[in-house]
């Protein structure tokens, strides 16, 4: 295991920040030698695809998957739809070992985490305690500066409490680095058992894994909310409600941009995809085709019981207000994007994205 970093040392020299490109107006440029390889990869995936359809059915492992969640929770709901969904499937399935939180004011994140957490608990009559770790907010490398909405805790704690929280952010080298050596930690205890998932920055992974070179080895997988693109079609004045049909079909026009997540902290995204760590990623092309509105929608914000609903509820309402109030037009509901990728740690088998290659 490596030693830990002083503080700040994980930050790293990234060769475009300081360039002027606001979010969404990246766009991705390979050459003809990367096309090549790329066209390889989606054959060869294809081919895989293929030979595990002849397999026989899989059937889910006897015992609990291991899960650490790390998140930028707080700010898009589907941060804590994701744990909530996670906190609701059968004990007998999926074990949550801790959360971590990530990018900004993590301290904040970390207390919106344990709400939930407390009142789920509290309802449950459990006796442990499911441990939550505020991370690094300072991403390694990136051209963005650190994104809040300002709505982070709100319909949770009075806004007193919001201020306070922010400037206890974690600061000093021995704690800014807690997060990162809980996950090398849990790995190392369970080898071969603990999924990851990231549904944030990628900055505590990349951390974990400079401190652990062996981790990618001891890691069960990395599940990954991220990576970016859009049909050129879908990008109209009904963003981001609109979904194409087809996301992947011949014809179709690509503008390839990496989403939230990943230009959150790209170098540290680039850390974590160059590892050996068996990963899936859930891609933001797939997850923007569903749509969580209606009755559902209005009955968590209006939950009361159980206890962890109710707090979910606040900050779900709370979203779609301020979603209401930007694009100056009701928004009765949301994408849960971290909620689709949680549901992938069910599956024992990787579900592969077929691609059509596109113009």
């Amino acid at each position: 295991m490596g030693a830990t970093p002083s503080s700040h040392e994980h930050i790293e020299k990234y060769k475009y920040a300081e360039k002027k490109m606001p979010y969404r107006s990246e766009k991705l440029i390979i050459s003809k030698s990367e096309k090549k390889t790329l066209d390889q990869w989606i054959e060869s995936s294809l081919e895989a695809k293929d030979v595990e359809n002849d397999k026989e059915e899989w059937s889910p492992t006897e015992k609990p998957v291991k899960v650490i969640f790390d998140t930028d929770i707080g700010t898009d709901v589907d941060d804590a739809l994701a744990l909530l969904f996670l906190l609701h499937l059968p004990k007998s399935e999926v074990e949550l070992m801790g959360v971590t939180t990530v990018y900004g004011h993590t301290n904040l994140r970390a207390k919106v985490a344990s709400a939930i957490l407390d009142a789920y608990q509290e309802n449950s009559g459990s006796d442990s305690q499911i441990p939550v770790f505020a991370g690094e907010g300072i991403p390694i490398g990136t051209h963005r500066p650190v994104w809040h909405t300002g709505t982070e805790g709100v319909g949770l704690f009075d806004l007193k409490q919001i201020d306070e929280m922010k400037l206890v952010d974690p600061g000093l080298p021995k704690d800014r680095y807690k997060a990162a050596k809980f996950i090398v930690e849990t790995v190392n205890e369970h080898p071969g058992d603990i999924v990851l998932i990231g549904l944030g920055a990628l900055t505590n992974i990349a951390i974990a894994l400079k401190m652990d070179p062996n981790l990618p080895k001891l890691v069960k997988r990395f599940t990954y909310m991220g990576m970016g693109h859009r049909l050129k079609e879908s990008q109209s004045s009904l963003y981001p409600f609109q979904s194409p049909d087809s996301t992947y079909a011949p014809g179709n026009v690509y503008v390839n941009y990496p989403n939230h997540n990943l230009s959150s902290d790209t170098m540290a995204a680039v850390r974590a995809f160059q590892s050996d760590m068996t990963t899936y990623v859930v891609n933001d092309a797939v997850t923007n085709k569903l749509w969580f509105n209606g009755p559902a929608c209005k009955q968590l914000c209006k939950s009361r019981f159980p206890p962890e609903n109710k707090v979910v509820g606040n900050l779900l309402g709370n979203w779609l207000y301020y979603r209401t109030s930007i694009f100056f037009k009701e928004v009765d509901g949301t994408c849960p994007h971290d909620a689709l990728a949680v549901s992938e740690i069910q599956l024992e088998i990787q579900h592969e994205i077929q691609v059509e290659n596109s113009t």
